[in-house]
C-alpha cells in the first residue's frame, strides 16, 4: 500500500517503478477516477 500527500505524476511514478522493480509486467485494470497526476505516467 501507498499513502503520498498528494497524487502528483510523481507519486505516481514512483509507484509504477516500484511495482516494475517487483517483475509486474501488465496491468489489467486501471481506475484513476480524476487521479491528476495519473495521466501523465501511465504510458511510460
Amino acid at each position: 500500500m501507498w499513502l503520498g500527500k498528494n497524487e502528483s505524476a510523481s507519486f505516481w511514478m514512483g509507484i509504477l517503478t516500484d511495482l516494475k522493480s517487483r517483475s509486474v509486467e501488465n496491468m489489467l485494470i486501471t481506475a484513476t477516477h480524476n487521479l491528476y497526476g495519473f495521466k501523465y505516467v501511465h504510458n511510460e
